[in-house]
């Protein structure tokens, strides 16, 4: 398989201009890909991947990473939740309810 890495129209008004690229004026297509009018193909290689054994330790990290964003989110909803449970309740302390 080949991939072409193509630059948009605003890459291309970048280059003319000088200016240095950013990360989104570029787009990356395997070779069987339709393509708009409006890109320049800049490269076509073919990638190196790994083996999809190597690939199972990097992503359980991910999903470790992405598990304990999850919970600290949590934590955080439930705590608010618990300070409106715990401002409700005290309405009926101070006898307003």
């Amino acid at each position: 398989m080949k991939l072409k890495v193509y630059i948009d129209a605003a890459g291309m008004e970048k280059i003319a201009l000088g200016q240095p690229l950013y990360s989104w004026n570029y787009n990356v297509q395997d070779e069987d890909s339709s393509v708009a009018d409006n890109k320049f193909c800049i490269a076509t290689f073919t990638p190196e991947f790994p083996l999809p054994e190597a690939c199972i330790i990097p992503v359980l990290e991910s999903f470790k990473e992405r598990e304990a964003e999850i919970q600290a989110e949590a934590h955080e909803e439930m705590m608010k939740i618990g300070e409106r449970r715990a401002n409700l309740l005290a309405l009926t302390y101070e006898g307003k309810v």
